[in-house]
């Protein structure tokens, strides 16, 4: 037996980024709540829209401007890292979480999907792809599982100069 609760806390503007973890769950609600932590929003909701799969294919210049835009956060060092290192075997995100050493990948997928969509290459299509844009995401076992695609590999290993973090990334 398995219970699994998540809770998303954030705006009705960060959520599409990880809807996807929540697309199993048939009675999400819209809900409201008030200031929860001195960091948090003053309001944060939680909302479902149907699942969005790019139509755009990203090419590794564009996921090169994604990746050099601005810096990259460690919580998403170590998701690249992680992903990079699984191939085309791909994680699930327990499996994540625990070769990271952290609880919070939900957040840090939403982190990233900001930052995808929030790329200037990305936002001239019209697309908000999130990381749909960076790996493959799919429900396998009652759980998410991500493969990091093609596209992003090349894109990390052209990075000039390589990222040490890539190779020796420490959790």
């Amino acid at each position: 037996m398995q219970i699994q609760i998540m809770t998303f806390i954030g705006t009705t503007e960060e959520f599409p980024n990880v809807e996807h973890l929540f697309s199993d769950k048939p009675n999400v609600i819209l809900e409201k709540t008030t200031k929860a932590h001195p960091s948090a929003p003053q309001e944060q909701s939680v909302v479902t829209t149907p699942t969005k799969t790019a139509k755009t294919n990203f090419s590794v210049e564009d996921i090169t401007r994604v990746l050099d835009r601005i810096r990259i956060p460690r919580g998403q060092r170590q998701l690249y890292k992680a992903l990079y290192d699984a191939g085309e075997k791909g994680l699930f995100i327990a499996e994540l979480a625990s070769q990271m050493n952290r609880d919070d990948v939900p957040s840090i997928l939403g982190a990233l999907g900001n930052r995808v969509n929030h790329t200037e290459e990305v936002k001239r299509t019209g697309e908000k792809p999130g990381i749909e844009m960076l790996f493959e995401i799919q429900q396998r076992e009652n759980t998410w599982h991500y493969i990091m695609k093609p596209e992003l590999r090349k894109a990390l290993e052209k990075l000039n100069p390589r990222p040490d973090w890539l190779d020796n990334m420490i959790p």
